[in-house]
């Protein structure tokens, strides 16, 4: 007769209880966790795409019918004559098929449209309105497509068509504003030169009105909508606008143009709203493909698909940016996920430890009766599948649908390994504990008897110890082989891998099997010296804490881990923080810096005014010119008032500037006074600060800078790593404004800088641009705030913000089952001394005075493996992401990082146990005394 334990029954319903809340939280961890940091991904893709502007999210075909028509030239295959219509609109359909079946979202076929433009060609015939203060004619773009009148609305006449016969001109259409710009209506004539030098005559039949002016029928091509005025550097302005023709005068337009090239193309909208991050990779990797793919066309077009090109540049860029983003964000995200599912674990595991140690009667009974233990083994694995399954699928279930989405890989392999911990931690627990129940039963009946026990028994305790070491000494073997394997291709694959991702785990197991092995150590040393003191609490305590076990190697790793996270995510986040702060010194280089542009200047009014605009404190005016060496090499020079300059400075991160080296002594004045009333000596080389590759180009000897010369030559005497008025590096010499020559002193300056931690940015800008007409306002608050609101960076703040959430409850669990494992041998003891007149305080400090001990170890050694994950993973994790610029983030250890985990968790501990204790007082000491009876 098969016999097994009762399910949920007896001694096993609160421990299974317990197993299955477990297996609830981890899964929902391991499911939830990876699927919202896709969801978040998702988000900010979708907002990416969202701003590339239509016409940049499209796949392009581009050629021109020069080649259109000679790569008919095969056997076989006659030249085609002109394109026409009809073989534009084959093309389209076919090109369309072609990308639909290669899985490109593309959208609905009315969404695609084609074209053929004759570019740019001075028109005659047209209104004064197109001469009016400008120095040239007016030009026009000739243009085909072939959805013109599903983009448009007929305002007057009607849609271009055929040339009639016996007519002369081809039928175009415009838009309104083409139409007011260049005073044309239906029936007017405008006119074109052609290659062959004659004039081609182009009827207006009628006006249309742009439908979707944001779409990227009308936006591909600046002017198809309205006209463009055209203001080149050195030139003449002029004005462009375009005019469509019809299907019908397609042929008539390509002839008249017949020695040109008239460039074709084809626009294939793309449907990105309902991508997500999981498939943006294989939607970047077919876009980037296209550039060596032809369109496949069929019959006498298929020569034409060998000179017919794909593109997508505009969305193709835009991916590859967000894949390089998310992959480094998500490899900071998958430290927490993995680890979090490795804490919970542990935590199942320990779950399994107690269901088994509060069922070990029944197991004993079941072994006494014949039981094997392959088949207890098999028994509590279905024990634990009724607890475990229910339990994991109501967790997914509730992910899943807190979470809505695509499916996370990871989130899978990390359900699935929970899972698999959960089921099978009760069976292998059992294994264990009844193999150790029967070994050490016949190890005491033969210390009873006095017999000798059967050969290769006597030493078991002894191969016990020695596999315990062994499997100790294998698994730190593997822990720094993998951080070894981590060190070596994280650095030289510059990315992100498996091992980055498992590197706390990695840290964790050395550092808690180093807890397990010194903690007992350190202990027994406190015993001795608390045998010497008066009282019971110390003595005792210091006793419980110093035998450790194998099985205490679970709840150390489980806090190794979860502090290691948290120090480490601490770390993470203020080199984010400091990486983000210097982005935005570097995008402004002051709290606000004002440039005068177009006609506006920065007058003396101008500049007292904004001086005092409320929160600024410290302000510098720059003249910014550009001279060159006698080389011919450019130098920027940042003329400033150096006592002006160096105090706005000293309130920003940047290098400090020393006025004094900068200053005009009272002789030099004096000479200098002199030579520009009536000319004389040279006063000397004029002192500047300069910036590296400056330094490297002026040398240290007195140079010239030429363009307005300071006839004097400079000198450099310092070198600055980086200044305000040059946030962005380069060539660059900072010099005393005193040195500029008289004219250029009393110019007015290009930029002036403000600093002031409380600046009014808003007060500020309607300043500026109410004094100075023109002027470029950048406030370092406003770019700051972008780095911390752009939607990947702030998904991975909540990410892990939650993640740390988590591994506090994981380590509040893990404190509560370590103490259950032990809390019947806990509760004897302190009933016994109670009788012996231990007070309710005392029987407090006594579990404090053996927990917390333990705690601490594990917080020190978190700290160490924190500090070693540093040099580890800090290379190989690329935070730049977070400041959107090349400047490295460099992870730097911080006291406050580490010793804010370290107090919330001993608060943890603390609170945990007042609670453990309070629950066992109620019971009182005669129940608990009844029950170890």
């Amino acid at each position: 007769m098969r016999t097994r334990p009762a399910a949920l029954g007896g001694t096993g319903v609160w421990p299974a209880a317990v197993l299955a809340l477990l297996v609830l939280g981890c899964v929902f961890v391991a499911m939830a966790g990876p699927r919202a940091g896709l969801t978040v991904r998702t988000r900010a893709l979708r907002q990416t795409v969202g701003s590339v502007a239509p016409a940049g999210t499209a796949v392009l075909a581009s050629t021109d019918s020069n080649n259109f028509k000679a790569a008919s030239q095969t056997a076989g295959i006659p030249e085609l004559a002109s394109v026409s219509p009809d073989d534009v609109s084959t093309a389209k359909q076919e090109m369309y098929t072609q990308l639909a079946s290669i899985g490109l979202p593309v959208g609905p076929l009315s969404t695609a449209w084609a074209s053929m433009n004759v570019p740019f060609i001075p028109v005659g015939g047209a209104g004064p309105r197109t001469r009016a203060g400008v120095g040239l004619g007016p030009k026009l773009e000739v243009l085909y497509r072939d959805t013109l009148s599903g983009q448009s609305r007929l305002v007057a006449g009607r849609y271009p068509g055929g040339v009639p016969p016996g007519t002369h001109g081809i039928p175009v259409a415009v838009t309104q504003q083409t139409a007011a710009r260049f005073g044309v209506h239906p029936g007017s004539r405008l006119t074109l030169p052609t290659p062959a030098g004659r004039v081609l005559t182009l009827a207006v039949s009628g006006i249309i009105q742009p439908r979707g002016l944001v779409s990227a029928f009308w936006t591909v091509d600046g002017v198809a909508a309205k006209p463009a005025l055209i203001e080149p550097p050195s030139a003449p302005s002029y004005w462009d606008g375009a005019a469509f023709v019809g299907a019908g005068g397609l042929v008539a337009l390509e002839r008249a143009f017949a020695l040109s090239a008239i460039p074709m193309q084809w626009e294939f909208p793309l449907q990105l709203g309902g991508i997500g991050a999981a498939q943006a990779p294989r939607l970047t990797r077919q876009l980037a493909g296209l550039s060596s793919v032809g369109p496949e066309l069929t019959g006498s077009l298929r020569p034409a698909g060998q000179v017919i090109s794909y593109s997508a540049p505009g969305v193709t860029g835009q991916l590859e940016d967000f894949l390089t983003a998310q992959d480094a964000l998500g490899g900071v995200l998958s430290l927490v996920f993995t680890g979090l599912a490795v804490i919970g674990a542990a935590a199942l595991l320990l779950a399994a430890q107690m269901m088994t140690r509060r069922r070990a009667l029944e197991y004993t009974v079941l072994r006494a009766r014949g039981a094997s233990l392959r088949q207890l083994a098999a028994s509590t694995l279905r024990d634990a599948a009724i607890a475990v399954i229910p339990a994991a699928a109501a967790a997914v279930a509730a992910a899943v649908a807190l979470t809505p989405g695509s499916p996370a890989t990871l989130a899978v392999w990390l359900t699935a390994g929970t899972v698999a911990v959960a089921l099978a931690g009760p069976p292998a627990a059992v294994m264990i504990q009844q193999r150790t129940i029967r070994r050490g039963s016949r190890a005491a009946a033969s210390r009873r008897t006095g017999t000798l026990q059967p050969a290769g028994t006597t030493a078991a305790p002894r191969r016990l110890s020695i596999g315990r070491v062994v499997v100790e000494v294998a698994l730190a073997a593997a822990a720094v082989g993998g951080l070894a394997l981590l060190r070596y291709e994280g650095l030289s694959s510059g990315g992100v891998n498996a091992f980055t991702s498992a590197a706390p785990v990695l840290v964790a197991v050395p550092a808690a099997l180093c807890v397990l092995r010194l903690y007992p150590l350190v202990m027994r040393a406190v015993l001795r010296l608390s045998a010497r003191r008066p009282g019971v609490t110390g003595f005792v305590a210091a006793a419980w804490a110093g035998r450790a076990s194998a099985a205490s190697i679970l709840p150390s790793f489980a806090l190794v881990l979860a502090l290691t996270l948290a120090a480490f995510a601490g770390m993470v986040r203020n080199a984010v923080t400091a990486g983000e702060g210097a982005a935005s010194w570097r995008s402004a280089g002051a709290d606000a810096a004002i440039t005068s542009a177009g006609d506006g200047t920065l007058t003396p009014a101008a500049v007292r005014a904004l001086s005092r605009v409320p929160g600024a404190e410290h302000t510098a005016e720059v003249n910014v010119q550009v001279w060159t060496t006698p080389g011919g090499r450019p130098v920027t020079v940042l003329a400033v008032d150096p006592a002006q300059y160096a105090a706005l400075v000293a309130s920003t991160p940047w290098p400090q500037v020393a006025a004094g080296k900068l200053a005009e002594p009272a002789a030099r004045r004096e000479r200098r006074a002199k030579r520009e009333r009536q000319g004389g000596p040279s006063a000397g080389p004029v002192p500047v600060l300069a910036s590296p590759s400056a330094a490297r180009l002026l040398g240290t000897q007195r140079r010239v800078l030429e363009s307005v010369q300071v006839s004097d030559g400079v000198r450099v005497a310092g070198v600055l790593s980086g200044t305000p008025a040059m946030p962005q590096g380069g060539v660059y010499v900072v010099m005393p404004s005193w040195a500029l020559p008289a004219a250029t002193r009393t110019q007015p300056p290009g930029l002036m800088l403000i600093t002031g931690p409380r600046l009014d940015g808003a007060a500020l800008t309607s300043a500026a641009h109410r004094l100075v007409s023109g002027s470029v306002v950048t406030l370092r608050a406003t770019a700051l705030a972008g780095l911390a609101d752009s939607p990947l960076p702030r998904g991975t703040y909540l990410g892990y913000a939650a993640g740390l959430g988590a591994a506090a409850g994981f380590s509040v669990v893990v404190l509560l089952l370590d103490l259950a494992l032990g809390a019947e041998e806990r509760k004897m003891t302190l009933a016994r001394l109670a009788t012996m007149g231990m007070s309710a305080g005392q029987a407090r400090r006594l579990t404090l005075m053996e927990t917390l001990p333990a705690v601490l170890v594990a917080a020190l050694a978190a700290v160490a493996g924190a500090l070693v994950l540093v040099p580890l993973t800090g290379p190989v994790l690329n935070l730049s992401v977070f400041t959107g610029s090349a400047a490295s983030v460099p992870i730097r250890p911080g006291w406050a990082a580490l010793g804010v985990p370290i107090a919330a968790l001993v608060g943890l501990a603390v609170a945990t146990l007042l609670l453990h204790i309070q629950v066992e007082r109620r019971r009182g000491v005669t129940a608990a005394m009844r029950v170890g009876q």
